[in-house]
């Protein structure tokens, strides 16, 4: 993509009073238009540019800066400077972003299919799969268990790990409404939390993938028996992240190597329109001191193929870890919202009730001050893996979770959104030390309430707390050991 056309002044103190900012569409990366603006410029006055040069309409345009969606409120000052690196990318929306397929990523997924035998305690399948011998137990998963197998296939003799979850139970998602939407407007058919196909789904693709990191977990194959769906993934040896942080087993060094590694993970999900919805320390897992995530179960498509960001409405995952925006009460309007002053028509604000917080979405004609109503938005899957990300982050430092629940009946969660140093002041009020200043100013940025205003997992690579991985490769999964997947 161009960068976009800004004057600059010459001592780099920031963009001059008239600056010409080019307009692309975001899938082809053309030029749609170019818009003159000022610091003072509106979003309001942009929106009506961009109407008049290229016909789509304000209420069909969904613009962003980048990678976030510009609001009414923007500073087009800091627009301005932005968007001499990244440009304005413009998305027209014909249809509305809450009606998604959360069936996405199991529509095309393959599972071998044929008899298992078993011989002298051996799972043996066809020649190309190879055989397994069951060695111990890990632990439990949905709808089945997780077990080390010694994996035998050609010559080769592999350790892997070895979900198997019943296939009855798994086909539960089949016939479901894939729409959360109207699966939370009328509250019949709603979709199960853990989606087996979906995790599937995602695997596969994952696995295609030429430059897929180490530190998201691999899967090798997937076949069905009888009655059970086996997937077979690589063995993290050291096990959950969990594990480290309740034995205090996370040095202030390592700290450091394990955020970097998780938000390499995230940010390259985020690449692929993968939002995961569900990390966790639970789904952090070490294998050679390094980090894996793992658990696609709840995994969604972010953004629609035009570019368009998707909105979700189940409240999945675990309570600790999840965004303030996910709970979001029954229902399609809010009966009152008063306008906040910075704030105008088309326009997602932060509403909060007795309970929680969640996002709505303003109506055409609302204005500042004014009482309207509007309706509920969902969440967006990217900045909620971000919070998730975060309370990762803040568990690594301090052993422990900030809150049971990011709601206002959470006493703790309640301190933070009541003060206005947040984070930092209930940090205090427990006599907890406060990280360095660049520690600090990351964490806080990843558990800022408001989802408009989180980073994005690759914004928050650039933080200068982990400058000194910045020139770091990246490490590849090998594909010498690919099967079937």
């Amino acid at each position: 993509m161009q960068k976009a056309v800004a004057e600059v002044d010459q001592e780099g103190d920031g963009v001059k009073a008239e600056a010409r900012l080019e307009v692309r569409w975001m899938v082809s990366g053309e030029l749609a238009c170019v818009v003159d603006t000022i610091p003072t410029t509106r979003m309001a006055d942009v929106r009506s540019q961009v109407y008049e040069k290229t016909g789509v309409p304000v209420e069909q345009q969904w613009l962003y800066c980048g990678g976030t969606e510009l609001q009414q409120q923007a500073d087009l000052a800091q627009i301005s400077r932005m968007s001499v690196q990244t440009g304005i990318q413009l998305v027209r929306c014909l249809s509305d972003p809450r009606n998604t397929n959360r069936a996405h990523f199991s529509e095309n997924l393959h599972i071998h299919e044929g008899p298992v035998i078993v011989v002298d305690d051996q799972w043996r399948r066809d020649e190309s799969v190879g055989s397994f011998t069951w060695v111990r137990r890990i632990g439990d998963a949905i709808y089945g268990e997780v077990a080390v197998y010694k994996w035998s296939h050609g010559e080769a003799v592999t350790d892997v790990a070895v979900k198997r979850r019943n296939v009855d139970q798994a086909r539960q998602t089949i016939g479901k409404d894939t729409n959360e939407w109207t699966a939370h407007q009328t509250g019949r058919n709603v979709p199960n939390a853990e989606d087996t196909y979906a995790e599937i789904g995602v695997l596969q693709y994952l696995s295609r993938q030429p430059d897929l990191p180490l530190f998201l977990l691999k899967a090798f194959t997937a076949f069905l028996d009888d009655s059970k769906i086996w997937l077979v993934m690589e063995l993290a040896e050291q096990g959950e992240l969990l594990d480290a942080v309740l034995a205090n087993r996370v040095a202030v060094n390592k700290q450091r190597q394990y955020v970097w590694q998780m938000l390499q993970a995230v940010s390259y999900l985020h690449k692929h329109n993968i939002g995961h919805r569900d990390i966790s320390l639970e789904n952090l897992l070490l294998h050679q001191d390094t980090v894996r995530l793992m658990d696609y179960g709840n995994a969604v498509q972010s953004h629609s193929m035009t570019g368009q960001e998707l909105r979700y409405f189940l409240p999945v995952g675990k309570d600790t870890y999840r965004a303030p925006e996910c709970f979001i009460p029954l229902g399609q309007s809010v009966a009152t919202v008063t306008v906040p002053p910075d704030a105008g028509a088309g326009d997602l604000i932060l509403h909060r009730n007795y309970h929680s917080l969640y996002q709505v979405r303003l109506p055409g004609g609302a204005k500042p001050g004014q009482d309207c109503q509007a309706e509920l938005w969902g969440y967006a899957v990217q900045p909620a893996d971000v919070f998730s990300c975060g309370v990762c982050f803040f568990c690594m430092c301090y052993g422990n979770g900030p809150w049971m629940t990011a709601q206002l009946t959470d006493e703790f969660f309640a301190y933070v959104y009541a003060n206005q140093n947040g984070v930092t002041d209930l940090l205090q009020h427990w006599g907890k030390p406060l990280l360095d200043a660049e520690a600090m100013s990351l964490l806080l940025s990843m558990l800022c309430v408001d989802p408009l205003k989180r980073p994005s997992a690759s914004h928050c690579l650039d933080s200068s707390w982990l400058s000194s991985l910045a020139t770091a490769a990246v490490p590849l999964h090998s594909h010498d050991d690919d099967l079937m997947l």
